[in-house]
């Protein structure tokens, strides 16, 4: 697995810090489960459930898929969206971050811009 790998790379450099990156690493993440912690500027316009797709831009302008991460209700600013992957983990996900020394934002939302959640666009920020 891809965050085995990376908390390894770091063992072996057998410094405090490295050891501190891999304990990271195994508590964050980042090749799995990648997500967007979303900050909308106006309340959601209609419930939504979990796994509902969410739709936004990186900072290319290219379309980003996720989905949600729990059910939110009408009204919400603040949700989790989680990034779209495939069945293939080495390109399974074009946004990795999380505490990964190597990150890849290719996927990622663009830090403000608009999402479409349930046929509704939505102004965000994202941190």
């Amino acid at each position: 697995d891809l965050d085995q790998a990376a908390m390894q790379a770091q063992l072996s450099l057998m410094t405090p810090d490295s050891f501190q990156q891999a304990q990271q690493i195994y508590n964050k993440g980042g090749h799995s489960k990648s997500y967007a912690l979303i900050t909308l500027t106006v309340g959601l316009a209609s419930d939504i459930k979990k796994g509902d797709q969410i739709l936004g831009k990186n900072a290319a302008g290219t379309q980003v898929n996720g989905k949600a991460a729990a059910d939110y209700e009408s009204g919400l600013q603040q949700i989790k969206v989680y990034y779209a992957t495939t069945d293939v983990q080495e390109s399974y996900m074009t946004c990795r971050v999380g505490a990964l020394v190597d990150t890849m934002t290719d996927g990622c939302f663009v830090a403000d811009g608009v999402l479409t959640i349930d046929g509704t666009e939505h102004a965000y920020v994202y941190d």
